[in-house]
């Protein structure tokens, strides 16, 4: 071995990164009205009635199981289990730890929630804004017409570089399997 490994990869058993095996001994402080009434997510089963079905079943295809440290206070708090209504989070955790799924969890249940005034689907589409009513892209076209008013955004992700953009996608964190547009990345 070179003497420069050496002071490398000397140090270490050659797993880098988080220790997926010592996530309960990860600290995690929370702060904040209310945060002492938020339980940690023990598994990303337990939200099973808590989230739209086709973004639980969207968790299930992914294979997500355990929850990370960041994901098991965050998501909680985002989604406002055991609290009056959803909180603000401010968080930070190691690079690799779960964070762009801990806040976009959240936001993809908070657009899939919403049923459509005409037929009760899953409205990803339009907000009518005179009364705030949902209403899915088929029943907008057919109550309104396909060219009316103009396309909006339902939330913006923002990265402060094009690089992190790229890195961690939308739809690779957590696919659009059940919204009628999908994802864009701008």
């Amino acid at each position: 071995m070179l003497q420069a490994e050496k002071e490398l990869f000397a140090s270490h058993s050659g797993v880098a990164g988080i220790n997926f095996s010592q996530y309960d001994a990860i600290p995690v402080e929370c702060k904040g009205p209310g945060s002492a009434g938020v339980a940690p997510l023990e598994s990303f089963g337990a939200l099973q009635g808590q989230l739209p079905a086709f973004v639980f079943h969207n968790l299930q295809m992914m294979r997500y199981a355990s929850p990370t440290p960041i994901q098991r206070y965050s998501i909680p708090c985002a989604l406002g289990l055991g609290l009056a209504a959803p909180a603000d989070v401010m968080a930070c955790a190691q690079t690799g730890s779960g964070k762009t799924c801990s806040f976009l969890l959240p936001v993809v249940a908070a657009l899939g929630a919403s049923s459509c005034a005409e037929c009760g689907q899953a409205a990803t589409g339009r907000v009518d804004s005179a009364d705030g009513q949902f209403y899915c892209d088929g029943c907008w076209d057919a109550l309104v017409g396909a060219d009316a008013g103009p396309a909006a955004a339902y939330a913006v992700v923002m990265a402060p570089t094009r690089e992190l953009a790229i890195q961690a996608p939308p739809r690779r964190v957590l696919p659009g399997r059940g919204f009628s547009r999908g994802f864009s990345l701008a």
